[in-house]
């Protein structure tokens, strides 16, 4: 029998909402892309959290350690255009080490489009990034979290 670690294992659950609802988390969302890029993608909120639940992040702004079992990035994403566009999550922590590097799809004419990404893989303590990337490589948000 072979077993396989993988570097990273990032999943990803997506749910798409007509309303254009807008929500901050005590000043814990990223900076969030200011015109739509690639083709209308933009980043309305990006958010580091350890659990997502009722479709909303949950313990954003509580410490972040090495023994979590999951840090998630969530994401709402306004997608102008008519055709559906990818965007990558992933996480880069000290050392250039980097996990969770995943691609979703954000379907066309979507006002908010919500989805996140979790990683097992965060075991170095340090300064981290969560970043949102378009298929042509131009940063959407990104941001920074502590780990202890």
């Amino acid at each position: 029998m072979t077993s396989h670690r993988h570097s990273s294992l990032l999943l990803a659950l997506s749910l798409t909402l007509g309303a254009p609802a807008f929500t901050a988390f005590d000043g814990s969302r990223a900076s969030a892309s200011a015109p739509p890029v690639d083709g209308g993608l933009s980043v309305r909120r990006l958010v580091v959290a350890h659990d997502i639940a009722d479709r909303e992040p949950v313990g954003v702004g509580a410490p972040i350690t090495t023994a979590q079992d999951r840090v998630y990035a969530f994401v709402e994403v306004r997608n102008a255009s008519n055709d559906g566009r990818a965007v990558r999550i992933q996480f880069d922590g000290p050392g250039g080490r980097r996990v969770g590097n995943v691609t979703l799809e954000v379907p066309g004419a979507q006002r908010r489009f919500r989805t996140w990404g979790y990683t097992r893989y965060i075991e170095t303590p340090g300064t981290w990034r969560a970043t949102v990337i378009a298929e042509d490589g131009t940063v959407l948000a990104s941001q920074e979290f502590e780990v202890r």
